[in-house]
């Protein structure tokens, strides 16, 4: 019979071990629940232009949920921890995340109003 122990819950985000010693394997997954994020990132988008309060120093873009990246991530065939840890320095993962937080299929993740890049 399966075994399910959660081994961490952090920041919303539920990592799940299941061991299962008839078949001999091990399923470690992650789970989170996107609701909270995306009424936020509604709330924000409807707030204001998402500038800051001297309206050049800093914009608000996007709030991504990190299961999502991590799916979008498996999805492109990226590995995850080099996006996460260089998406700034490396231009290409950074186009990349902008063509993802810009896509009108993902614009729930937008925190205010842009225009589609």
């Amino acid at each position: 019979m399966p075994t399910k122990r959660i081994f961490d819950a952090d920041g919303g985000i539920v990592s799940v071990i299941e061991t299962d010693d008839l078949a001999k394997t091990t399923t470690i997954a992650q789970y989170q629940d996107f609701t909270p994020i995306f009424e936020q990132n509604k709330k924000l988008a409807t707030l204001d232009d998402g500038y800051t309060d001297d309206k050049k120093w800093r914009r608000r873009v996007a709030q991504v949920p990190f299961v999502l990246l991590h799916i979008w991530c498996k999805q492109d065939g990226l590995n995850f921890l080099d996006v996460w840890r260089n998406w700034k320095k490396n231009p290409q993962y950074n186009r990349w995340l902008r063509r993802k937080v810009y896509d009108s299929d993902n614009s729930f993740v937008l925190t205010a109003p842009h225009k589609r890049a």
